[in-house]
C-alpha cells in the first residue's frame, strides 16, 4: 500500500503543498519558481504510476495551471488514450465538446481504457472543455480480445520486429542495427505510428532492471521474454513520441502536459529524449510525484533521479502537521520490520478514493484526523506480511465518520464484512483485513499470505 501525502492547509495553491527538488541542481525551489518553468515549456511529463489516483490528480493540476495563461491552446495527452481504435478519440472529443457527460464517457471506455477509476481527474479536466484530448498510443490487446485486422497493435508490431533479425534464442536486446534492419521490413501502415526516420533511441537493460523491481515477475505473467518486455516499451517511446511531435507540427503555440508511466518519462532513453532527437528547440520538461517521502528522498531511487535524469522536478509532500504523538507497540516474535511511519490526512483521502469513494466524501471523512502511525513487516520467512494503522481523531464523530466510509470501501473492493470479536473483518483471496473504532482511534489490521 503506497500513499503520496501532504499537508494540507486553506487557500494554498496544489504546488505550495510540496517540497519541490529541482534535480538538475539537487536543490528544493519554491513552488513560483517551480510554476514559472512549467509556464515556460512546451512539453511537460507528468509521470504517474496508473494506479495512483493522487498522481493523476497533479496532471488535473498542471492542466489547470498551463491552460488559464494558454487559454484554447493547451492539449492533456495520455499514455492510456489509444488512437487506433476502441474510439478513444472520438469519445474523448465528445466530453471535451460537451457532448456527453462525464458517466456516459466513463461507461464507453470502461471495457477498453484499464484503471478508469483512478483517472477520473484527469477526465475532470477535460470535461470542463478548456483543454483538448489527445490519444497518443496504440493498444496491447486484452488477453482473447479481437480487434480489427487493419489496426496496428503494440503486442503485432512487437513480434514482427522482434521476429525479423534476432538470434534463435532471441537471448539479446536490440542494437541499433537489428532495429534498422527491422524497420525497412515494416508496411506503410506499421511504419506510420513511428517517426518516419526510424529508430534513433534505445532503452538500456539495466535501466529497466533497475526501475522495474518486478521485472521478472511482469514477464512470467504475461509470457513473454524479457527482452519483448523490454521492446514494448522502447516501441511505445517512439509511439508517443510521434503522435506528440504529428500534433504540435500542425497546432502550432499549443502546450502540451503528457501523462505516462515513469519507465516512458526517462530524459536518456524515454519519449522526451525520442522527440528532443528530432525538435531540440522545444523546451521539455519532466515532473515525478514521489509515492513515500521518506523511501524516494532518502533512497536510491533520489540519487538515481538526480545522477542520470529520471525528472526535472520531484514533487515531494510535505513534513507532517504537528500531531500527536501516537504508541504502537511491536509485535512479539520473530518478524522484519518493513517500514514505518505515518501517512497524513490526504493519503487516507486518496486511499479512500482509491477504492471507490468520490474525492468530495473522502475528502469529508478524513476531516478532523489528528495523526496517525504504521507499522509494516513481515515473518522470518518472508510469507506473510501484516500492517498495522492506527490513525486519532479530534473528536469521536470524526473517528466514526471515517470509520464508516472507511468500511463502504472496504465492501467496494472486498465484499461485505462480517463481525469477527467486536471487530469488522474483511477477507478475500489470502489477504485479511479488520477494522475497529474505539473512542477517538480508529485501528486497521491487515495481513497477506504469499502462496
Amino acid at each position: 500500500m503506497l500513499f503520496f501525502s501532504y499537508c494540507v492547509t486553506a487557500g494554498d495553491s496544489v504546488f505550495s503543498k510540496y517540497d519541490i527538488l529541482d534535480c538538475r541542481t539537487g536543490k528544493f525551489i519554491s513552488a513560483e519558481q517551480f510554476e514559472k518553468e512549467v509556464l515556460e515549456s512546451d512539453i511537460i511529463y507528468s509521470l504517474e504510476s496508473h494506479n495512483n489516483i493522487g498522481h493523476h490528480i497533479i496532471q488535473k493540476k498542471l492542466a489547470e495551471l498551463v491552460g488559464s495563461m494558454n487559454i484554447g491552446k493547451t492539449v492533456l495527452a495520455h499514455e492510456f488514450f489509444i488512437k487506433n481504435c476502441y474510439g478513444h478519440q472520438e469519445l474523448l472529443d465528445r466530453l471535451s465538446r460537451g457532448e456527453i457527460v462525464l458517466s456516459e464517457f466513463l461507461d464507453s471506455v470502461k471495457y477498453t481504457m484499464d484503471r478508469t477509476k483512478e483517472f477520473v481527474p484527469v477526465f475532470e479536466i477535460i470535461a470542463e472543455g478548456n483543454i483538448r484530448p489527445l490519444a497518443i498510443s496504440i493498444p496491447m490487446p486484452f488477453l482473447g480480445e479481437i480487434i480489427p485486422e487493419f489496426t496496428v497493435t503494440l503486442k503485432n508490431l512487437r513480434k514482427k520486429i522482434f521476429n525479423q533479425n534476432w538470434p534463435d534464442d532471441k537471448k539479446m536486446f536490440p542494437t541499433q542495427e537489428m532495429l534498422d534492419e527491422s524497420y525497412k521490413f515494416l508496411t506503410e501502415s506499421e511504419k506510420s505510428f513511428l517517426p518516419r526516420d526510424g529508430f534513433k533511441i534505445l532503452c538500456n537493460k539495466n535501466l529497466h532492471e533497475f526501475l522495474l523491481p518486478d521485472f521478472n515477475m511482469g514477464t512470467r505473467h504475461s509470457n513473454i521474454t524479457a527482452e519483448e518486455f523490454h521492446l514494448s516499451y522502447w516501441l511505445m517511446n517512439g509511439i508517443m513520441a510521434c503522435s506528440i511531435l504529428e500534433f504540435l507540427d500542425v497546432n502550432k503555440n499549443y502546450k502540451m502536459i503528457v501523462g505516462t508511466g515513469i519507465n516512458h518519462g526517462i530524459f536518456k532513453n524515454g519519449i522526451r529524449a525520442s522527440v528532443a532527437a528530432r525538435k531540440p528547440e522545444l523546451k521539455q520538461l519532466t515532473v515525478l510525484p514521489t509515492m513515500d517521502r521518506q523511501a524516494d528522498l532518502n533512497g536510491e531511487f533520489i540519487k538515481y533521479a538526480v545522477k542520470d535524469g529520471l525528472a526535472d522536478y520531484i514533487l515531494a509532500p510535505k513534513k507532517e502537521c504537528e500531531k500527536n504523538e501516537i504508541s504502537l507497540p511491536l509485535p512479539d516474535g520473530n518478524f522484519n520490520l518493513i517500514r514505518e511511519g505515518s501517512f497524513g490526512k490526504m493519503d487516507l483521502a486518496l486511499f479512500l478514493m482509491n477504492g471507490g469513494i468520490l474525492e468530495e466524501e473522502a475528502l469529508m471523512a478524513t476531516e478532523g484526523w489528528v495523526g496517525d502511525k504504521f507499522i509494516f513487516f513481515a515473518d522470518a520467512d518472508m510469507l506473510k506480511f501484516f500492517s498495522i494503522i492506527k490513525i486519532v481523531w479530534n473528536t469521536e464523530k470524526d473517528a466514526e465518520e471515517f470509520f464508516n466510509v472507511y468500511a463502504k470501501m472496504s465492501n467496494n473492493t472486498m465484499g461485505e464484512y462480517r463481525i469477527l470479536s467486536g471487530k469488522f473483518l474483511w477477507e478475500m483471496n489470502g489477504f485479511k483485513r479488520t477494522v475497529e473504532q474505539s473512542g477517538i482511534y480508529v485501528e486497521i489490521n491487515a495481513e497477506m499470505i504469499v502462496e
